[in-house]
């Protein structure tokens, strides 16, 4: 009985060592050098597969979001146009002063005229619209980053390649969008695109103010234009003569080209301070305030508009632009022309508030064609 019993424990005692023997993991085989290799080498195909098609699926959020901005500046002129029945004013516009033709500026532009209608009205009202952008009080409250001071999202392309921060070095917010003026065809274009030469009115295109609420100043920058010192007279003398800020704004009716076939505002993404303007030559325009060239890069000064006179996305490479054509220098690539960083061409307003994506192969007879308001002309292309 005894030795059944110790056979039977023993019997139990090898069970159990078996049992745990098989609980016992096996060792396993490391992967090889050329194993992880493989495997590195595989990850890295992988990534470099999916990530330009991240990047163009942020890039297209990127484009939506402009496409959004400009449709909202659009509706805010029509509805700005509902409430005056006329446009507010570009910025820009052309005037006769002691019988000589000048192009000036506005005492503002649109995009500071339609801010209750982009949900800004905090920042409307906190603008001292009886002084320029940059004068008095204005000043001030740029300093606290209200009135001119203020960032206005609606106004910020997110493609922005060139410009780093939406306030310049004094703290005035920038804008990517520029109000179209007026459209300038050179002679060399007229006879490149069979077109005539001259200035021709845009949507936003307002007839100058009386003669008397001009004068010409006498500022020394080195970079402003020998022809671009007529401007509005100085705020204080303006609003005792009874100046009106809104006369002159174009009527819809003007347009008779049809406003699904005209411009009203596009793309001109990445001014910035470092644009002087001069490419060579004086070129700005004279600010009243302070003498200096005007900063065309804020979106509450005037000279933000920007008349259409090249191709879209002009000197867009190199990056910087060529030596023929810096982007320093006005109408050179996106220093005050339409530009844009999306690949292929730039997006634009038209007058029934639609946004459009505009190649940069358009044609230039096209392109003069959807700027101008009443010309009349007859063209097919595809938007």
């Amino acid at each position: 009985m005894l030795r059944a019993a110790r056979s039977l424990g023993f019997q139990c005692l090898e069970r159990f060592v078996e049992v745990k023997r098989s609980q016992v993991p096996s060792p396993r085989a490391a992967f090889t050098l050329v194993e992880l290799l493989v495997v590195i080498a595989i990850i890295g195909i992988l990534v470099g597969l999916l990530l330009p098609a991240v990047q163009a699926a942020r890039e297209a959020a990127r484009r939506m979001q402009c496409s959004n901005n400009l449709k909202q500046i659009g509706l805010a002129n029509l509805n700005f146009e509902s409430g005056y029945k006329v446009f507010p004013r570009a910025g820009e516009h052309f005037v006769t002063y002691n019988g000589n033709s000048h192009k000036t500026q506005d005492y503002y532009n649109s995009l500071a005229m339609v801010l209750p209608f982009i949900e800004a009205q905090n920042v409307y009202n906190s603008l001292d619209l009886k002084l320029r952008h940059n004068e008095g009080a204005n000043i001030v409250a740029a300093q606290n980053g209200l009135a001119a001071g203020a960032v206005i999202p609606s106004f910020l392309c997110p493609t922005n390649g060139l410009r780093d921060s939406a306030r310049d070095n004094e703290g005035y917010g920038c804008s990517d969008y520029a109000p179209l003026p007026y459209c300038e065809i050179s002679s060399a274009a007229a006879t490149a695109t069979g077109l005539s030469a001259g200035r021709f009115p845009t949507i936003l295109t307002a007839a100058q103010y009386a003669e008397r609420f001009y004068q010409e100043y006498s500022g020394a920058d080195a970079t402003i234009g020998s022809s671009k010192k007529v401007q509005l007279r100085p705020s204080s003398e303006l609003f005792a003569m009874n100046f009106n800020m809104t006369d002159g704004g174009a009527k819809i009716g003007a347009t008779t080209d049809g406003l699904s076939n005209s411009i009203m505002v596009y793309e001109d993404v990445g001014r910035n301070p470092n644009m002087d303007g001069t490419g060579g030559s004086p070129n700005n325009y004279l600010d009243p305030v302070d003498g200096k060239g005007r900063r065309h890069w804020r979106w509450a000064e005037p000279d933000n508009s920007s008349g259409a006179s090249k191709v879209i996305n002009n000197n867009s490479s190199p990056f910087g632009g060529p030596a023929s054509c810096p982007w320093t220098a006005h109408d050179c690539g996106p220093n005050n022309e339409m530009f844009s960083f999306h690949t292929g061409g730039a997006q634009a307003t038209f007058g029934d508030g639609s946004v459009h994506f505009l190649s940069a192969n358009t044609d230039l007879k096209v392109f003069y064609s959807l700027s101008t308001r009443s010309q009349g002309e007859v063209f097919n292309i595809d938007l």
